[in-house]
């Protein structure tokens, strides 16, 4: 009996539990506030919140523009640990000036951090995706200042989105290639200086075997091209080119590619060629989508015929070709 009342409490506590959980439906979270918010007029001025400041200079906005700076969990992870990152909503697609922006990172001139910032870019396989790219900056006991442009960039008929993120990431290395045409940035805890070396050669004798097929890339311009050595989110490529006007795009490689020398070299010289592409294509970023089959399978087609020069032995075949559709030319 004393076994038998106890259940029968414990059942009436759950079915009353149930009803109450099914009559009060659990209230959505509030919206994060922002760090800074205001509107920014034509004649300039300054959005500031604690650790981060924006100074727009007199004439850099067309016209009165409301702006907002908010705390951001997606930033580039180079390190072991997930790097945290500021968005800045509103600001144009267009700026008529550079504008000045100064990150704290909570170094010292010793312990400098490098700037990235963050957009929306095609690649050749990804398609359109949040991308991460190095902004040359200056360090001043603990803060990253950095002058910073926008132009216009067109996504299929869209203009690119007005979410624009900036991180300071601690603790990079950068190395440049011996001819100068590549410089890679990475993190000592994920990637050896023997790994760089390999990449380096890599990277290198892929520019010599495009050049040697007759392309010829711009004039000093465009070198060295980033490779940067980190995850990459959102694809399931470990090799990945990103597209930018005038071929000036940059490389990421997944941190598993350096276990394997031959896969390293293969995927490198096939993104190289996807570089050759994009310095020579006339046509707009997002025409290299995925969804754009058959325009995608002739650039992945001869990239990946581009794979053979790499391989150790002349009967290999080219690996990237397994997960493209050939029949899609002749839909």
């Amino acid at each position: 009996m004393k076994n038998h009342a106890c259940l029968a409490v414990l059942l009436a506590v759950l079915f009353l539990a149930g009803c109450g959980g099914s009559d009060d439906p659990v209230a959505p979270s509030p919206p994060t506030p922002p760090l800074a918010a205001g509107t920014m007029g034509v004649g300039g001025g300054d959005l500031t919140a604690p650790d981060i400041s924006i100074s727009f200079p007199p004439g850099a906005l067309a016209t009165d523009t409301e702006l907002s700076i908010y705390t951001d969990t997606e930033g580039p992870a180079f390190g072991p640990d997930p790097s945290s990152a500021y968005r800045i909503e509103g600001l144009p697609e267009t700026l008529n000036q550079p504008i000045t922006v100064r990150l704290r990172y909570g170094g010292d001139k010793t312990d400098s951090a490098m700037l990235f910032r963050g957009e929306e870019r095609e690649s050749y396989e990804g398609g359109r995706a949040l991308n991460w790219s190095h902004v040359d900056c200056r360090d001043s006991l603990g803060w990253s200042i950095a002058d910073l442009d926008r132009g216009a960039y067109v996504l299929d008929e869209e203009k690119a989105t007005a979410s624009f993120k900036l991180a300071a990431e601690m603790g990079l290395e950068r190395s440049p290639t011996s001819n100068g045409h590549y410089e890679i940035f990475y993190h000592p805890e994920r990637t050896t200086a023997g790994q760089v070396a390999l990449i380096a050669a890599h990277f290198e004798q892929a520019w010599t075997a495009v050049t040697g097929l007759g392309f010829a890339f711009g004039g000093g311009e465009i070198w060295p091209r980033p490779v940067y050595i980190t995850d990459i989110t959102n694809t399931s490529n470990i090799a990945q080119y990103t597209i930018a006007p005038y071929g000036k795009g940059h490389f990421t490689l997944e941190p598993e590619t350096l276990t394997n020398s031959i896969l390293m070299g293969i995927m490198i010289g096939h993104e190289v060629l996807h570089s050759a592409q994009d310095h020579f294509d006339t046509r707009r970023p997002a025409d290299c989508k995925t969804l754009n089959l058959k325009r995608l399978w002739l650039d992945e087609a001869t990239a990946s015929w581009f794979e053979s020069k790499f391989f150790p032995d002349d009967d290999s075949f080219p690996l990237s070709m397994t997960d493209y559709r050939y029949e899609a030319p002749f839909n």
